[in-house]
């Protein structure tokens, strides 16, 4: 992955630490049992960022992400946990 597009993607996945996460899925809580609204606020935008930087990723290269630029967009994510668990968290008041 060249500069520019993980530079493009690392500014967009902070984006994603400024938006409310639970709003977005409070819903399902309403139509099946869930164990954790946490857990799934967590999860839903772990995957929307991991989604978000594939799909960017293949329009600027035309190309499926190797095993190496994939392997880069877990480690962009995962650096956002804490902040991300810690967002979330302080949106459930917990």
């Amino acid at each position: 992955m060249d500069e520019e597009t993980r530079g493009y993607i690392e500014s967009r996945l902070d984006q994603y630490l400024q938006t409310e996460t639970v709003v977005d899925v409070e819903w399902v809580q309403n139509e099946i049992p869930i164990s954790s609204l946490r857990d799934l606020a967590l999860g839903h935008v772990i995957a929307l960022m991991i989604a978000f930087a594939i799909n960017s990723l293949m329009f600027r290269t035309q190309e499926k992400p190797s095993k190496e630029d994939l392997e880069a967009i877990r480690m962009m994510v995962k650096r956002r946990l804490p902040e991300l668990a810690e967002n979330i968290e302080r949106e459930l008041g917990t």
